[in-house]
């Protein structure tokens, strides 16, 4: 909800007065978990958009599964799982113990293979040993090779 700030000189000098409501809501509710930071709000206001601390109340606390029981009302959901195409492309698998073989763009592939941007899951191209790793959307990233 919207708060109103202290105003006039006497606000220096003076406890606040708690706010009186109904406040208008300017959020929404959150899910919080126990031990789990709560987000910042963003407040828009006429001329910017900023980050603010806000106080939380707790309104509703979900005991329905502390006793490793599922409600009857949620007895028939049914959570989706992610579709698994037959083309796709094969997962890289590594052992832990193998060393990540790195380049970036410009330098020369040191190996010849499949090259795959670190920070996108789409970026990748196949190289033979001594082709130079090229940019990725435009900018120098860092190259990995996939393990067969």
């Amino acid at each position: 909800v919207d708060v109103p700030g202290p105003t006039g000189v006497m606000s220096l000098f003076s406890k606040p007065r708690a706010p009186e409501g109904p406040l208008p809501a300017v959020g929404t509710m959150n899910y919080l978990h126990r031990a789990t930071p709560a987000p910042r709000a963003k407040q828009k206001t006429s001329t910017d958009r900023l980050l603010a601390d806000v106080s939380w109340r707790l309104l509703w606390k979900d005991t329905r599964y502390e006793d490793g029981t599922i409600p009857e009302e949620e007895q028939h959901y049914v959570f989706l799982q992610p579709e698994v195409k037959t083309d796709a492309v094969k997962p890289v698998v590594s052992a832990a113990t193998d060393p990540l073989m790195t380049a970036y763009s410009g330098q020369p592939a040191p190996v010849a293979g499949r090259w795959l941007v670190e920070d996108d899951l789409f970026g990748a191209v196949q190289l033979q040993k001594g082709e130079e790793l090229s940019m990725h959307k435009g900018r120098k990233v860092r190259w990995v090779l996939a393990k067969p």
